[in-house]
């Protein structure tokens, strides 16, 4: 069986003019869920949290806590994402 050799990726021969579709469809999935964390959920929690009987220190916790993952989690995601398929 013939082995088929790969022309490795550089500036000439990447064709720039054709966006990748699937990547920009991750991109664009990914900052939906961001704006929609930040836009709709962190401001109608603390309605939720008084409905379930959460009080002020817990409500804080909990909007820490998705700031701390966001931000933990980001460093994995752009050595996923910044890595050569």
């Amino acid at each position: 069986m013939e082995k088929l050799e790969v022309e490795e990726p550089t500036v000439e021969n990447v064709d720039v003019s054709k966006p990748n579709k699937l990547g920009l469809f991750v991109v664009y999935v990914t900052v939906f869920v961001d704006v929609l964390g930040f836009g709709i959920i962190i401001p109608l929690l603390p309605f939720f949290a008084v409905e379930m009987g959460a009080n002020g220190f817990l409500l804080g916790v909990m909007v820490s806590s998705f700031a701390f993952f966001r931000s933990f989690l980001f460093r994995f995601h752009t050595v996923f994402s910044n890595r050569k398929c």
